[in-house]
């Protein structure tokens, strides 16, 4: 067996709990866990642009978000933030990030889906044990124009203030099998920090903690 393919049996039996009933799995049974990129190395894979996007109702109009005003501008800000950290402390992975996709999609419209509208924020509820239709549809036509197999998906995003006055910032992602449909590695990451966009980088590196490419 392949390390790859026993890679995954890991990811399958460990993050989603492979040989345990089918219930609805707990988020906290997600939090923190960290995605094994060395494996991915070599392969490519296409990084979705942020699905869901929320914030506490106590930083409706703060200028803690300034920045971060609306969905528009969030998923704008957190892409410019996660592309380049993938890029920086997972260089071995060939990530295919949303500009890329996007062109793809100008390039080829009707056979690549448009990545700002793949309706992945579904995929934020820890009781998704499989990708959904139609979802799972676009996502198979968009790893065959790529040449890719699987997919990162940062689902949601969601703003709270800390007990400090500062930010709490948890993301949830996913790593799918496009062509099986399946869920190989699910978080729920929080970071914390003065700013939005210190709370995102805090939380991002528990998802890929930049020592493990040293």
């Amino acid at each position: 067996m392949s390390l790859h393919r026993r890679y995954l049996g890991v990811l399958l039996a460990g993050a989603l709990g492979a040989a345990a009933p089918a219930v609805a799995q707990d988020q906290k049974e997600f939090r923190g866990h960290v995605l094994a990129t060395p494996v991915l190395a070599g392969q490519s894979v296409p990084v979705l642009t942020l699905g869901g996007y929320s914030a506490d109702s106590t930083l409706i109009g703060d200028s803690l978000l300034a920045g971060w005003d609306s969905r528009a501008v969030a998923i704008t800000r957190f892409d410019g933030i996660l592309g380049p950290y993938l890029l920086d402390n997972a260089p071995d992975v060939k990530w295919v990030l949303p500009d890329a996709l996007r062109k793809m999609a100008r390039r080829a419209p009707g056979l690549v889906p448009d990545p700002d509208r793949m309706g992945h924020q579904v995929m934020a509820s820890a009781r998704i044990r499989r990708v959904p239709e139609p979802l799972a549809s676009r996502l198979r036509q968009l790893v065959a124009y790529s040449d890719a197999r699987h997919v990162l998906l940062p689902s949601s995003l969601m703003f709270s203030r800390d007990s400090t006055g500062g930010i709490s910032a948890e993301i949830a992602a996913e790593l799918v099998d496009a062509r099986l449909g399946s869920v190989l590695w699910r978080t729920y990451a929080t970071g914390k920090g003065r700013s939005p966009d210190a709370a995102v980088r805090a939380a991002i590196a528990t998802m890929v903690p930049p020592e493990m490419t040293q």
